[in-house]
């Protein structure tokens, strides 16, 4: 004669889907941290390299293209990788970061060229990029973060 609550006390079996049902939801959690984490160190070690880059050929542009020719080269350096020759980055190649060349939300570039008149003459750029959350998007949530990259160099233009 079998006991009729004894066997499902000592029963096993599923106990192995329960622990992962209650463990999966922090597993996939944890992931997709670990996802947006490396996507952002990504965007700021892409943002810092381009506009390094930008920075360095600004400051080799003369005086007086610094404000004017020589940011929009440097900004399209920045952006897509390649200084345009004339006025429009449009056909010089893609965007070094999707959110630097989206229409709602573009990268701004600033130059400070206020120390070329100095004794030791330096050019900084500062960056503002959007960063948007990929995996938010997928509980309907829209968080948008803001890099700020800063770079300057020493002016040798003239």
């Amino acid at each position: 004669m079998a006991e009729t609550g004894s066997g499902i006390a000592r029963c096993e079996r599923g106990g192995g889907l329960l622990e992962l049902a209650l463990i999966a939801p922090l597993l996939v959690v944890l992931a997709a941290g670990v996802f947006e984490f490396s996507r952002i160190y990504a965007s700021i070690e892409i943002a810092n390299a381009s506009m390094r880059a930008a920075t360095r050929y600004l400051a080799r542009v003369p005086s007086a293209g610094v404000q004017t020719w020589g940011l929009e080269r440097a900004r399209c350096l920045a952006t897509r990788g390649a200084p345009a020759a004339a006025g429009s980055c449009d056909g010089v190649g893609a965007c070094m970061l999707r959110t630097w060349c989206d229409a709602g939300a573009r990268a701004t570039i600033q130059v400070d060229a206020s120390m070329l008149g100095s004794a030791a003459p330096r050019v900084s750029l500062k960056a503002t990029i959007p960063f948007q959350f990929g995996v938010l998007a997928l509980f309907k949530r829209s968080a948008q973060l803001s890099i700020s990259v800063a770079h300057e160099e020493a002016y040798v233009g003239d």
